[in-house]
C-alpha cells in the first residue's frame, strides 16, 4: 500500500481493510494474500501506535497460517517475529522472549530459509528484553554482539531501515550504559543514514531525534539539545496538522500516551537547563498543543456535527455516545467475563467513529485548535494583556518544578 510506504498509516488502514473484506468476499481468509493483507494492516496499526491492535492483526494471521501451511513453521516465521518485537513496545518481555526463542529454534532447523530480516528484528527483540529484564547482562549483550552490526550493513546495506533500527537500538543502550559519547556518535550515523536515504519526512525520524536531544541533554550540549529538540516537535505537529483530522477519539488518545511525555516533561526539562528561543518556542507551541489535545478536539467534533442539521450524522453521534457509556459501565465492573463483550463494542465504537468523521468533514475540521501557535496567540493580545501558560515537570534529583510561560504583544 502507497499510503503505508509514505508514514500515512491512518490512510493506508483505510485502504487495507477495504481490500480485505473485498478479499473475503471473492475468495475467503484461508489463503497467503489475506495472510499478507493482515500483516500489512499490522505493520499500519503499529505505525500510529495501537500496538494491541497490531498484535491482533498478526494474531489473526497466525492463526491462518496454521489452516494454510499447516506444520511448514518455516511460512511464520515473520508473524511470529513480528509478535516478538511488538510484544516489547507493550512490556511483555517475557513473551517477547518467548516467541523469539521458538522463532530462533524453528530458524535453527532451517538455515536455508532463515532471513536476514527476521534475524535482525530478532536481535533487536533481545536487547529490548536484556534491557528490561536482566539490566546487569546489557554491557556483556552489547559487547559480544557488536560484530554484527557489521554483517547486517554488509548484507542489508548501509541505508536499509532495519540497519538504521538495530544502530538506534545500539545507542540506546549505550546512553542507558552512561556511555553518551558512543549513544551520540550511533544516533548520528542513524539520522545521516535516514537523510540519505529520503526517510527523514517519515514519523520514525522524529523519534530518532528525539533519541539524539535526550543523548546530547545529557552530556550538556546545549546547541545540539535545541536543534533535535526543535526539529523533532516540529515535526510532529506538523504530523498532526496532517492526520489528526481522520483519527478516532480512541487513536488520538493512543498518539496522546505516545508523545505527551515529550511535550509535558521533557521539552520544559530541556528549556529550564537549556534554555534558548527555538526550545522556548517548541514548549510554548507544545504546551498550547497540550489544552487543545485533552479538551478542545472533542468538543470541536462535537460542535461540528450539531451545527451541521445533518440527521445521519447526528443519529450516529449520539449511538457513539451511548456506546461510550456502556463501556464505562463495563470497565467499572472490572469482570474478566466480560471482556470479550467489552472487545466487540470497542471494535464497533472504532468503526461507527471512523464513519463519523468521513461524514463531518465537508462541515468543517474539528481540529483546528491543536493547530495554534505561539505567535497566533501574540497576534491575538492587546497592548496591555498578557498570555500565560503553567507547567509541572520534573527536574533533577527527583525534584518537581513549577513554572509560567508568558507571552506579551
Amino acid at each position: 500500500c502507497s499510503a503505508q510506504h509514505l508514514g500515512d498509516y491512518e490512510k493506508a488502514i483505510e485502504y487495507i481493510t477495504k481490500a480485505m473484506k473485498i478479499q473475503a468476499d471473492i475468495v475467503g481468509v484461508n489463503n497467503p494474500a489475506y495472510i499478507s493483507i493482515l500483516s500489512t494492516l499490522g505493520n499500519c496499526y503499529a505505525g500510529i501506535g495501537n500496538i494491541s491492535k497490531a498484535i491482533s492483526s498478526y494474531f489473526e494471521a497466525l492463526e491462518i497460517s496454521d489452516i494454510v501451511y499447516g506444520d511448514n513453521p518455516v511460512k511464520k516465521i515473520a508473524l511470529m517475529t513480528n509478535l516478538a518485537f511488538y510484544a516489547t513496545k507493550i512490556g511483555l518481555y517475557e513473551q517477547a522472549l518467548e516467541w523469539g526463542t521458538l522463532v530462533l529454534n524453528i530458524m535453527n532447523e532451517n538455515l536455508n530459509n532463515a532471513d536476514v530480516y527476521s534475524v535482525a528484528s530478532l536481535f533487536s527483540v533481545v536487547l529490548s528484553c536484556v534491557y528490561n529484564l536482566e539490566r546487569d547482562s546489557l554491557r556483556l549483550a552489547i559487547k559480544s554482539n557488536e560484530y554484527l552490526l557489521e554483517q547486517f550493513r554488509d548484507v542489508l546495506g548501509m541505508e536499509h531501515p532495519i540497519y538504521a533500527s538495530l544502530l538506534s537500538d545500539f545507542s540506546f543502550c549505550y546512553s542507558a550504559l552512561g556511555d553518551y559519547d558512543k549513544a551520540i556518535e550511533y544516533g548520528e550515523k542513524v539520522l545521516q543514514i535516514e537523510r540519505e536515504a529520503k526517510r527523514d519526512k517519515l514519523p520514525s525520524y522524529a523519534n530518532y531525534q528525539i533519541l539524539q536531544a535526550r543523548y546530547c541533554f545529557d552530556v550538556n550540549d546545549k546547541q545540539s539539545v535545541s536543534k533535535y529538540a526543535t526539529e523533532a516537535t516540529d515535526k510532529i505537529l506538523e504530523r498532526i496538522e496532517k492526520n489528526f483530522q481522520y483519527l478516532t477519539s480512541y487513536e488520538r488518545s493512543l498518539f496522546w500516551e505516545r508523545h505527551q511525555q515529550w511535550f509535558k516533561e521533557v521539552i520544559p526539562e530541556m528549556v529550564y537547563y537549556m534554555p534558548t528561543d527555538s526550545l522556548l518556542s517548541s514548549t510554548f507551541n507544545g504546551t498550547l498543543f497540550c489544552k487543545g489535545m485533552l479538551l478542545n478536539t472533542d468538543l470541536e467534533m462535537r460542535k461540528i456535527i450539531l451545527e451541521s442539521n445533518d440527521v445521519v450524522l447526528t443519529k450516529l453521534y449520539d449511538d457513539i455516545s451511548s456506546k461510550h457509556a456502556e463501556l464505562d459501565l463495563l470497565y467499572a465492573k472490572k469482570d474478566t467475563t466480560l471482556y470479550h463483550l467489552i472487545d466487540s463494542l470497542e471494535e464497533y465504537v472504532l468503526q461507527q467513529e471512523h464513519l463519523l468523521i468521513l461524514g463531518s468533514r465537508d462541515y468543517g475540521n474539528y481540529t483546528k485548535n491543536l493547530k495554534i501557535r505561539w505567535p497566533d496567540v501574540q497576534q491575538r493580545l492587546g497592548a496591555k494583556d498578557v498570555a500565560i501558560e503553567f507547567l509541572k515537570f520534573p527536574i533533577k534529583n527527583d525534584s518537581i518544578m513549577y513554572a509560567a510561560l508568558i507571552l506579551k504583544q
